[in-house]
């Protein structure tokens, strides 16, 4: 909620990743818990920590700038329900 201002439901979990990126010349490790959520609006408070915002069919995901760690996260998600991205 903090960044989005949504009331959410956390629902299963999809995919636990790890990777490593290099931020100011230090190796950093990051750990990623993804999971299935719900909202109960739309309306998202985009904070001063972002820009914009905009939701999409994950089956559309390939047509949007995602970065890389999270093409698993969208793939393991549908394969999960059963659909193909386009």
């Amino acid at each position: 909620m903090e960044e989005t201002g949504l009331e959410i439901k956390i629902k299963r979990p999809i995919v636990v990743n790890e990777w490593r990126p290099v931020v100011r010349g230090e190796e950093w490790q990051i750990v990623g818990m993804f999971f299935e959520c719900s909202a109960s609006s739309e309306d998202v408070a985009v904070s001063g920590d972002h820009d914009a915002f905009e939701w999409i069919d994950p089956t559309q995901y390939k047509k949007f700038n995602i970065i890389g760690n999270l093409r698993m996260v969208f793939e393991e998600y549908l394969r999960r329900k059963g659909k193909n991205p386009s």
